[in-house]
């Protein structure tokens, strides 16, 4: 696998596999692609973005990609992992796993000491992460608010 940093010219492939691969099972969400565009860049346009593409060593697919930014924490800098996916037609091969694994690699090197994230629970991602060595946090809940909302 080759593991590589996003560079600008990554972000039409990264929108369209990222509208292909959440439209299918089990998230079946709709998304327009000028606003996954959007979002791509906007993480991009981060200081603190950190974001891997991978390809196959021998032909060159795309595999999957790790989009994310660092956050200093008071126990060490953490990655915030805000979107991981692989191929749809590359899912429940392994390489997900792989592609993991060569993120924490490069965050390692990186003096990066823990990646964050969140998900679905009861969903396939959530068990990928937890095979994978990610627990989920008892003491910790995720909560949202509407700024319309005063």
């Amino acid at each position: 696998m080759k593991l590589r940093p996003i560079e600008t010219t990554d972000f039409p492939l990264i929108v369209q596999k990222y509208v292909d691969v959440f439209a299918a099972e089990p998230w079946n969400e709709t998304h327009d692609p000028a606003q996954i565009n959007e979002y791509v860049q906007n993480l991009y346009a981060m200081n603190t973005f950190i974001g891997f593409i991978a390809y196959d060593d021998d032909s060159n697919d795309f595999i999957g990609v790790a989009l994310g930014f660092i956050k200093p924490w008071y126990q060490g800098t953490e990655y915030i992992l805000d979107t991981f996916f692989v191929d749809n037609q590359k899912q429940h091969s392994g390489l997900g796993t792989v592609l993991l694994k060569r993120v924490k690699q490069e965050l390692h090197a990186r003096s990066i000491s823990a990646i964050m994230l969140d998900t679905d629970r009861g969903t396939p991602a959530e068990k990928f992460y937890i095979k994978n060595g990610f627990d989920a946090l008892e003491e910790s809940v995720l909560m949202v608010s509407s700024t319309t909302e005063l």
